[in-house]
């Protein structure tokens, strides 16, 4: 073969064109990798982007709906009541056994008559009308002027004057006693009486007084003392007028005025009364009569436009009632005044002025102490009328008493009855004092427990029983209605106790086989102070097993122990 470098060594000239590039060989096989550098340092963390918005609450879901109220448990029995308290000391009762028109008055009895020497007498009669006869014993020898009952004792009381006597006490009305006790000297004046509460009240020369018996006194310290002048007593409440005003009281120690008595004006307030239904007070000098239905708050009627006050001192002296109408003793030429309520009045003329005194005996009205010329101060008299309007003259009791008594006084007559005796019942008269409440009686015995009430509300923290396997949630013949629970919350749950020999392998059985649809969970612990332990094996809808072992007790009283079978 040629050699070819000759060949090409004179083919040299200018480069053809390059050829195209051969195809690339098989890419060799790579070569192990190198070792791997030491990882760098991670970089701080970046800074926490902020908080994305909170979402809005859901809307809240409606309040499940609440159970029915469970039927109330039972009362237990009653405990047995302990003895009853001693009885307190019961208050001051009237003795009215029976009710009659009695009636005590007083006056110059003239020379004639059996003890009489023509001096001031007390009397009595069976009506007022007739039939008048002198007291027993004569305390007094100057005008009475004050004269009242409270259904078991007498009162009578001096004008003023009097040598010997201001207060006189009777049960019968015809022997009297001199009571001398708490009250000042011979010569007071005795202005007004008035029985309430349990105590008498009377006002002497401007003072109260008060007494339980009529016999021992006591001068009032408070309320209106040196100006008192009346007093009158009504649904548990004394009134004691001033010249000007009026208190009010309980108790005659703690007193009270009226806020709206001043707005009239009163000036020379002379008498007061109340008829269970109505209190009315009357004044002399520019006549009045004022009238209230609690005692505080006052009006005017309209009796000054009917008293004809022609002579001195004229004005409403007395009052009385009977329950339905009223009458006022006009101390004027109006002797007596009439009244269907003690607001609305009307005059009449019956032929006597200068009235000092009205009472009404339960079936008859008597007006005492009028004269029938004007200014002349003669021929006192007594009249009645059984209606308050119509009056006759009780010839009787005038010629018993004499006439021409000085300032006008012949007779002041009281019958405190009950009023309306033969017609219909009068008011209830005034509740008296309540005695003392008696110790309390021991408490008696803590009666039994009544069952178990039910319970109804709302649960607001978890309710556990305090004793296992004891109470019931429901039973056969009343059953819960609905039962909302959460996912997995209800428990299925055996329990008992078993002793085994030491070492011994017991077979526990279950009470029911259908109590539990899976297999329960089985626990097992000893108790007491036997040493030992428990395995539990072999669990089933039926009952389980139990391996007992002794840790060293000797003996063969077996160990004790406690088990729960819990559904899963």
């Amino acid at each position: 073969m040629a050699d070819p470098w000759p060949l090409a060594f004179s083919m040299i000239g200018s480069s053809g064109d390059t050829g195209a590039t051969g195809y690339t060989g098989d890419t060799g096989a790579t070569g192990d990798t190198g070792y791997t550098g030491d990882t760098g340092y991670t970089g701080d963390t970046g800074a926490t982007g902020d908080t994305g918005y909170t979402g809005d609450t859901g809307a809240t879901g409606d309040t499940g709906y609440t159970g029915d109220t469970g039927s109330t448990g039972e009362t237990g029995e009653r405990g047995a009541t302990g003895p009853t308290g001693a009885i307190g000391p019961a208050g001051y009762s009237p003795m009215i056994t029976t009710i009659s028109p009695f009636c005590v008055g007083s006056g110059v009895v003239p020379n004639g008559h059996t003890g009489s020497t023509g001096a001031v007498k007390l009397a009595y009669s069976p009506n007022g009308i007739n039939s008048w006869s002198l007291a027993t014993s004569q305390p007094f020898n100057a005008t009475v002027g004050q004269i009242a009952y409270n259904g078991g004792q007498w009162l009578a009381a001096s004008d003023g004057g009097d040598a010997t006597t201001v207060i006189a006490y009777s049960s019968n009305g015809q022997s009297w006693t001199i009571a001398t006790n708490g009250l000042p000297a011979a010569g007071a004046t005795c202005q007004s009486i008035a029985w309430g509460n349990g105590i008498w009240l009377v006002i002497i020369s401007n003072y109260t007084y008060k007494s339980s018996d009529g016999i021992n006194w006591t001068v009032g310290t408070t309320g209106p003392q040196g100006s008192a002048r009346y007093v009158a007593f009504g649904n548990g409440t004394f009134i004691v007028l001033t010249s000007n005003n009026l208190y009010y009281t309980r108790d005659s120690i703690n007193w009270t005025q009226p806020s709206n008595i001043s707005s009239f004006s009163p000036n020379n307030l002379m008498t007061i009364a109340f008829n269970s239904k109505i209190w009315l007070i009357g004044n002399y000098g520019s006549p009045t009569i004022l009238y209230s239905y609690n005692g505080i708050t006052w009006f005017s009627s309209n009796a000054s436009s009917v008293v004809v006050p022609t002579q001195y001192g004229a004005g409403v002296s007395s009052f009385t009632s009977n329950g339905d109408v009223w009458l006022a003793a006009a101390y004027a030429e109006t002797s007596i005044l009439y009244s269907q309520d003690g607001i609305t009045w009307q005059s009449q003329s019956n032929g006597m002025n200068g009235i000092q005194s009205l009472t009404y005996t339960g079936s008859v009205f008597i007006a005492i102490g009028g004269y029938d010329t004007v200014d002349t101060h003669t021929n006192y008299r007594i009249i009645y009328s059984y209606d308050g309007l119509t009056w006759l003259n009780a010839t009787s009791a005038e010629t018993f008493f004499s006439n021409g008594l000085r300032n006008g006084k012949a007779i002041v007559s009281q019958t405190v009855l009950p009023v309306n005796v033969f017609g219909k019942m009068g008011p209830t008269g005034p509740t008296g004092w309540t005695g003392a409440t008696g110790d309390t009686g021991a408490t008696g015995d803590t009666g039994a427990t009544g069952p178990t009430g039910y319970f109804s509300g709302t649960i607001t923290q978890s309710l556990i029983p305090d004793a296992d396997a004891v109470y019931d949630l429901g039973s056969t013949g009343y059953r819960f209605k609905s039962l909302y629970l959460s996912d997995n919350t209800i428990t299925r749950a055996l329990s008992g106790s078993a002793t085994s020999s030491t070492g011994g392998i017991l077979a526990i059985t279950f009470s029911s086989n259908t109590f539990f649809a899976g297999t329960p969970i089985v626990t097992a612990t000893v108790t007491g102070t036997t040493p030992g332990f428990i395995t539990v094996s072999s669990p089933s809808v039926n009952g389980f097993t139990a391996n007992t072992f002794d840790s060293g007790a000797t003996g063969t009283s077996g160990i004790t122990f406690n088990w729960i079978a819990i559904n899963p």
